[in-house]
């Protein structure tokens, strides 16, 4: 069973059991293998319970051997994520009954309850989100609103992961990405400015996060007394040694000086340790070192510059001597 925290958005649809060389097929709220269903699920608020049946997935009735599944499901980042050091936390939690005893659990809505004998054990997965931010200002330093950037997943800006618009402060912040080298690119410049053609990397990284690790275990003593009429053998012991049931050949083991093995104390530990992890994938905001600068349109040099002029003030000199020779060469020609 797993329940997200808040912000990861799980997708049941994404549910799936993989069995290593054998093809599993899901029908509904059922997986299947060889037509016969191997696990039911269901979905919860944000999370799913899968139960097993543990007999359908015997594939040795001789050995008892299992086939060993494993459950595979995605969930989406959301608003609601957390960005820091803390990460997103998720838990998953395995139930199962003591396999000596023998114990089952059908009912796939509802979880089962450790004090029935029913034991669980705990798995952990941190989700780390970053957001990338940058600052858009013009050729005075002051900040820019309205500029719309993309921000790509590649260097060739074709994968477009985001889509971002400066503040009054001229800031933008992404929406949260995982750790990674990310591309910023303006797609359109304020009113009056020119569009700033150039390509920004900006990498989301961390050195250290802390993370505590919780763990369950549960010590067994067994005696070769037995305890009561209704006691199940669990295993067989020889030279103070406990073997399980399996690695013993029952036919003869007692002729070999095997004595069989009842359980005759149970205790259960919980310790937690706090670690820090070095170069993992992280959290934070990723800011990029320089601004991004747009060049105002009033101060782009015009069409031409002085050359214009010059060959203006050239062509009308051309024009006034031209007129000049023509009132002459009349003159003369009127005497």
């Amino acid at each position: 069973t797993d329940t997200l925290s808040n912000g990861l958005t799980f997708d049941y649809s994404s549910l799936a059991v993989n069995i290593s060389g054998q093809t599993v097929t899901k029908s509904n709220n059922s997986f299947l293998l060889n037509d016969e269903v191997i696990a039911t699920a269901y979905e919860t608020a944000n999370g799913f319970n899968l139960s097993f049946d543990y007999d359908s997935l015997i594939f040795n009735n001789e050995t008892g051997a299992v086939y060993e599944p494993t459950v595979t499901y995605d969930a989406v980042v959301n608003e609601a994520a957390v960005v820091g050091e803390d990460g997103n936390g998720n838990e998953a939690t395995l139930y199962y009954g003591d396999p000596n005893v023998g114990s089952t659990y059908d009912n796939p809505e509802v979880v089962p309850d450790t004090a029935s004998g029913v034991e669980s054990t705990n798995d952990t997965e941190t989700v780390y989100t970053y957001q990338l931010a940058f600052m858009k200002v013009d050729d005075s330093n002051r900040p820019l609103a309205g500029a719309v950037f993309g921000i790509y997943s590649d260097n060739s800006c074709t994968q477009l992961i985001d889509k971002v618009t400066t503040n009054d402060q001229g800031y933008a912040v992404s929406t949260n990405v995982a750790a990674g080298t990310y591309y910023v690119k303006e797609l359109a410049a304020p009113t009056g400015f020119t569009l700033n053609e150039t390509v920004y990397p900006i990498t989301a990284k961390w050195t250290t996060a802390t993370k505590t690790v919780t763990e369950t275990v549960t010590d067994r003593g067994y005696t070769t007394e037995n305890p009561s009429e209704d006691a199940v053998q669990v295993g067989w012991i020889k030279d103070s040694v406990f073997y399980a049931m399996d690695e013993v050949e029952s036919n003869n083991a007692e002729e070999q000086g095997y004595q069989k093995a009842y359980l005759d104390s149970e205790d259960t530990t919980i310790t937690a340790a706090t670690n820090i992890e070095e170069n993992k994938e992280g959290s934070g905001t990723a800011m990029l070192s320089t601004s991004i600068q747009n060049t105002s349109i009033s101060k782009l040099p015009s069409t031409g510059g002085i050359g214009t002029t010059i060959f203006t003030i050239g062509g009308c000199a051309i024009m006034v001597t031209a007129a000049g020779l023509y009132f002459a060469t009349r003159k003369k020609t009127e005497k």
